[in-house]
């Protein structure tokens, strides 16, 4: 119960990680995965309409630690107006991943002019436990 009366108010972070992590590799050598998309077109009809958009999963595993970098960029441009700006950057480290307990820590920027969101800068950590690995099933 003290717990509940010393906390500071936490803000939480909107991008859910998990989907984006890839199984970690078995070996102990250094490993790159993921992808990348970038989008751009211009179309003119009764308006001009510019689409810039980028989507990055990059995951490096340095046979002990997991670093995940994350990108979404999407901006919608009408007449020299925005329509749509919004993006976020991820960078993850986990340490010793394939250790029962292993810390990690992020740090992220993101905006979303849309919604009143100009800029908002996150950093944290936190400790990942493994509680099942299997070849089939993984549970943290």
């Amino acid at each position: 119960m003290l717990l509940i009366f010393i906390t500071a108010p936490l803000y939480g972070q909107v991008l859910n990680v998990e989907s984006f992590r890839t199984e970690a590799t078995i070996d102990t050598t250094a490993s790159w995965s993921g992808e990348t998309a970038f989008d751009v077109s211009l179309s003119k009809f009764n308006e001009s309409v510019f689409f810039l958009g980028n989507e990055t999963n990059a995951s490096y595993f340095s046979g002990k630690h997991r670093y995940l970098f994350l990108t979404s960029v999407e901006l919608i441009n009408v007449d020299g107006a925005s329509v749509i700006s919004n993006g976020y950057f991820h960078l993850r480290s986990t340490f010793n991943e394939n250790k029962t307990v292993s810390p990690e820590i992020f740090t992220q920027y993101q905006y979303n002019e849309n919604l009143g969101l100009n800029e908002r800068y996150l950093a944290g950590g936190s400790v990942r436990y493994r509680f099942l690995d299997r070849q089939d099933i993984r549970g943290s």
